[in-house]
């Protein structure tokens, strides 16, 4: 921002806004454009709670100065070959993807609910990403399967690799020229047998009654004569 002007900062809140949605409360300090009634009554139109730190007492800001005191440590420890603006991306991105020492979280994963990517990831890839590795270089390996049209030749390999073993050609036939099962069954097949010849077979077969409990070879007590 070139100017600090309360029409500038509403106009930067509400581009903030259109992007995170209307917040519940907003602390700020005690600046001209802050105490401003435009503000006031962009806040008051928005319904969000607006407090303001006590003049002339930065402690009651502390979340803010904190803020502001490890920007400017992560600044002075930055990269001096890079610009102002590669280095503000860069802290950025490094402090929103920091975990916090008290939820254990980070401040991106916080209001995303999701983690950012970062270098670090490409050294330890996640599940999604190895299985997707793994299934391309399946695919790359995975040899073609071949469709045999008829008339072509084909020949049926052994199932040992047995040196006696001499492979058979053979040529693949259309459908047509094959005859169905029912046709070529000859007349003494289980499936021409009529239902006279089948019954005569099951009466002439015997038959042997099982009881319903098997039978117990029952032996005699040995007792001990103390």
């Amino acid at each position: 921002m070139k100017t600090t002007t309360a029409e500038k900062t509403t106009d930067v809140l509400r581009q903030i806004f259109a992007i995170h949605g209307l917040p519940t409360t907003l602390v700020s300090g005690n600046g001209p454009p802050f105490t401003s009634s435009e503000f006031g009554n962009f806040l008051t139109t928005n319904r969000i709670k607006h407090i303001t730190s006590k003049p002339y007492q930065p402690s009651t800001n502390g979340s803010a100065e904190i803020l502001v005191q490890t920007f400017k440590q992560m600044l002075k420890a930055a990269n001096p070959g890079q610009t102002g603006p590669q280095k503000l991306a860069r802290i950025l991105l490094q402090f929103r993807t920091t975990p916090h020492a008290m939820t254990g979280k980070s401040p991106a994963e916080l209001l995303f609910k999701r983690k950012l990517k970062i270098r670090l990831n490409l050294i330890m890839p996640g599940f999604t990403t190895d299985m997707r590795n793994k299934q391309e270089r399946q695919m790359q390996t995975q040899k073609s399967l071949r469709s045999f049209q008829p008339g072509d030749k084909m020949q049926a390999a052994p199932s040992s690799s047995s040196e006696d073993d001499q492979l058979a050609e053979d040529e693949i036939l259309p459908a047509e020229m094959l005859g169905s099962p029912v046709q070529n069954a000859s007349p003494e097949s289980p499936q021409n047998a009529s239902p006279e010849s089948t019954q005569r077979d099951a009466t002439q077969c015997p038959t042997k009654n099982y009881g319903r409990y098997p039978k117990r070879i029952r032996r005699p007590v040995e007792r001990m004569d103390l």
